[in-house]
């Protein structure tokens, strides 16, 4: 508990705090509020854990729309509780990480959604031709919050880190202005939520890896068993089933289901069929796709900041996605920003406003360099693989350009 307790801890829980949050947001503001009287806030937590009177305030629960019509609950701790939980977790870490299951993914140093996704791509290309594509229902909502405090205990025996852990598990949550206790579940948006959910969910990964027959590829709650036969799927299905019933879980019986890779299925935001299809999802396209529109629409924003708005969620989008094997989701981007961005060209005050900004300012993905070509301007345009494009149209000034992947 003497590491989560010190100044040096609870001020480096703060910087990333403050890192990971988005410059413009008002959480942001909020985060830089508590910096003003830092000297004052610090020592008030540290004193507060090391009397053990510190008491986690309810959590704001946002429904935030999935795919379908559904919704996911998404917790957003106040910042005194965010603060203090990012120490609590990297003292955490280091006791369960060196056990966890190499099936395991989501959350842990050194791994990540691309390793998953690669580790299925191993398997369906050494043959493995069925798929049990799981969901856990309502996960971070569901887990039985003493089984989870006895799984941490197992490793953890300073009492005094078990009952902060308590203490977040169950300070309830408002919604609509109204208070909630949460008697199961740990919050997701919860710094702690990822690595308990790992934690919970290690006796699984262990379980099926020991029936020899099956290969779990797990990212958080949501994971794929990948079997060389349907049969086998279907086993598997059932033996995932009963430890879920075991564990206080169940599996989502509309969304789970056994399949033949070659009928497709979803993993961590891809479609992936047989051996060699890998698409983003029409739902992930389609986000991007509003993300560029809303980002072009605000009135008030300068061509600058819309340029910058439409970087920062491209940029991050191409790079994940690249291990698509169809470049036409990308093309269909890489139009709706040209057409977005010469639509607001058209307009006198913009065109002034973007002659004004710096040339490294002016460019989509970073061109590396650019050249004029009579009444035409061209941007070329570096792009993650070794395609690459030229955009023009009529003007006299440095166009914005895109590429494709």
């Amino acid at each position: 508990m003497e590491q989560v307790c010190t100044r040096e801890a609870l001020e480096s829980g703060y910087r990333k705090v403050k890192q990971n949050s988005k410059k413009t947001s008002k959480r942001r503001r909020e985060i830089e509020n508590f910096g003003k009287q830092l000297d004052k806030n610090l020592p008030r937590l540290s004193t507060s854990l090391e009397q053990g009177s510190y008491r986690p305030k309810p959590h704001k629960r946002q429904m935030i729309p999935k795919s379908g019509g559904r919704e996911r609950a998404l917790s957003i701790p106040e910042i005194d509780d965010q603060i203090v939980q990012t120490p609590l977790q990297k003292v955490l870490q280091p006791c369960f990480e060196p056990n966890f299951s190499d099936c395991s993914y989501g959350y842990r140093q050194g791994r990540g959604a691309r390793e998953a996704l690669s580790r299925v791509d191993e398997l369906l290309k050494a043959g493995f031709v069925a798929v049990v594509d799981a969901d856990i229902e309502k996960f971070f909502d569901s887990i039985p919050q003493q089984r989870l405090l006895d799984q941490v205990g197992r490793k953890v025996k300073d009492g005094r880190v078990i009952k902060l852990i308590r203490a977040f598990l169950t300070a309830g949550y408002m919604q609509e202005g109204q208070f909630y206790l949460q008697e199961l579940g740990t919050p997701q948006g919860a710094v702690i939520s990822p690595l308990l959910a790992n934690i919970y969910l290690d006796p699984m990964d262990r379980w099926i890896a020991a029936q020899g027959r099956y290969e779990l590829v797990r990212y958080a709650d949501d994971f794929v068993i990948l079997c060389r036969t349907m049969e086998e799927a279907e086993d598997a299905e059932a033996l995932t089933e009963s430890w879920m019933e075991k564990a206080g879980l169940g599996l989502n019986a509309e969304k789970t289901e056994v399949k033949n890779v070659n009928d497709g299925f979803c993993f961590l935001g891809f479609y992936l069929k047989g051996k060699e299809v890998r698409l983003p999802r029409k739902e992930r396209i389609e986000n991007i796709k509003q993300t560029i529109r809303t980002a072009t629409t605000r009135s008030k924003q300068s061509i600058a900041e819309m340029i910058k708005s439409i970087n920062d969620a491209a940029r991050g989008w191409y790079d994940y996605y690249k291990l698509s094997t169809d470049p036409q989701p990308f093309q269909e981007l890489d139009t709706l920003i040209r057409e977005r961005l010469q639509r607001k060209l058209r307009s006198p005050s913009i065109r002034r406003d973007f002659q004004e900004i710096e040339p490294k300012s002016r460019k989509v993905f970073s061109p590396s360099n650019s050249y004029t070509n009579g009444r035409h301007s061209y941007a070329a345009v570096d792009v993650p693989s070794d395609r690459r494009i030229k955009v023009s149209y009529r003007g006299a000034m440095t166009i914005p350009g895109s590429g494709t992947n």
